[in-house]
């Protein structure tokens, strides 16, 4: 999926470089295909649009010809989303998970937008507060100094843009970095309005927008110095996060996941042919990718279902031996797993927090059910809820109702062992 972004970004890139040198042709050929894959790009059309001065001529017939090229690519990313795919709730970043969302949200992502360093949550830093934990209130107090620092270096952007093209905006073209900040303000704009927002969504601002605001301080005094304390601000938690990346617990968990994947690998080669399904909990190995590709790459033909994703936790370390986490029965509803989480690791992946009903429940497909009795919800008395920010607790349940499995032995299940590297099967 990631992937799937740094493509969708170059071809965002290769858009607006299109657009910028009056080939639009090849601009809508570019937003289109990163319209189809992701839509972050819904905003590139839009800009260009918006920058009515590079493309408006004098003869009406071209412009009308170019508007149809800028137009296009939205109207095939609305018919094919109205008439081919049925998206249903599967957008479910734009998606509120409370009331308010559509208001509190966006000014939540106010603390994370430019910079995305400032992740919170806003729980955290309240009660590093109340608390007087000095790490958590430097780091925090850091990142939401650099990413203030970014907004006024934007507002200052959007001051000099208006200033140099603002009355002529319809009548003559803009210079190429005013074309930047505008395609870039666009996708952070859209990133901004996210319900559950990503730094892998603001790529193409990355890509374009400190370009664009190094360009416009140009033109104001000691441009050199406040572009280095821009760039210093979001390099150095970078160096520190290579240098974690290198660290010996960060190794020593690469070690886990490589061994315990060779050991799935292995597991589920050796699957008999009557095995149509494989369970696969505590998933180390696929993660954020797509798990029928890993199956059919150990040369299983079934599929292969997450259950759920797990990462170690840097540096920690189980204080003694964990007792039975999992415990797989038959019910007269289907087969349940009753699920207890390994120590020093945090789960990937949860369910957007609007997708539960009352009872703590959420689906998944047609089939599965979890049930998560421990689940907390930070801040939700007051109406301030992060759609991907609460705790789903140590202990829940999963049920499994496809009829595929009645048959004995037609669906396993594999566990991990993280004491002994390996997954393995689970009693039925």
């Amino acid at each position: 999926i990631f992937q799937t972004e740094i493509l969708c970004a170059l071809l965002m890139m290769a858009a607006f470089l299109a657009f910028i040198t009056s080939r639009y042709v090849l601009f809508c050929a570019f937003a289109t295909i990163a319209l189809l894959l992701k839509e972050t790009a819904l905003t590139v059309p839009i800009a260009a649009i918006v920058l009515a001065g590079a493309w408006w001529r004098a003869d009406p017939s071209r412009t009308l010809r170019n508007l149809a090229w800028l137009v296009l690519p939205l109207a095939i990313w609305f018919s094919i989303r109205a008439f081919v795919f049925n998206y249903g709730n599967s957008i479910y970043v734009l998606s509120s998970g409370t009331h308010w969302g559509w208001l509190l949200k966006p000014m939540r992502n106010l603390l994370y937008v430019p910079s995305t360093l400032y992740r919170g949550p806003l729980h955290l830093t309240r009660d590093a507060i109340v608390t007087h934990e000095p790490r958590t209130l430097l780091i925090h107090g850091y990142q939401l100094a650099a990413n203030a620092a970014w907004w006024l270096a934007v507002f200052y952007a959007m001051f000099r843009a208006w200033r140099r093209a603002g009355r002529q905006w319809l009548s003559s073209a803009p210079e190429p970095w005013i074309c930047g900040l505008v395609f870039a303000l666009g996708n952070i704009c859209l990133v901004e309005l996210l319900q559950i927002p990503d730094s892998r969504f603001a790529y193409f601002w990355f890509a374009l927008g400190p370009a664009a605001i190094f360009a416009a301080l140009t033109h104001g005094r000691h441009a050199i110095a406040v572009a280095l304390v821009l760039g210093f601000s979001l390099s150095l938690p970078q160096i520190f996060a290579v240098n974690r990346a290198l660290s010996v617990d960060s190794i020593r968990n690469y070690s886990l996941a490589k061994h315990s994947g060779m050991v799935l690998m292995q597991l589920l080669g050796k699957l008999p042919a009557s095995v149509s399904t494989v369970y696969l909990v505590d998933d180390m190995v696929a993660q954020n990718t797509a798990p029928e590709f890993l199956a059919r790459f150990a040369g299983f033909h079934g599929k292969l279902i997450l259950v759920n994703s797990v990462n170690p936790i840097l540096g920690c370390k189980a204080a003694q031996p964990e007792p039975l986490r999992y415990h797989v029965s038959r019910t007269l509803a289907g087969t349940e797993l009753d699920y207890l989480a390994p120590a020093c690791f945090y789960p990937l992946n949860k369910a957007p927090l609007q997708l539960f009903d009352d009872h703590n429940e959420v689906k998944r497909g047609q089939w599965m059910t979890y049930h998560f009795p421990q689940m907390t919800v930070p801040g939700a008395a007051s109406g301030v809820v992060d759609a991907g920010d609460y705790d789903p607790g140590s202990h829940w349940t999963v049920t499994v109702t496809d009829p595929a499995c009645i048959p004995a032995g037609a669906c396993i299940w594999l566990g991990l062992d993280p004491t002994r590297e390996t997954y393995y099967a689970l009693n039925n």
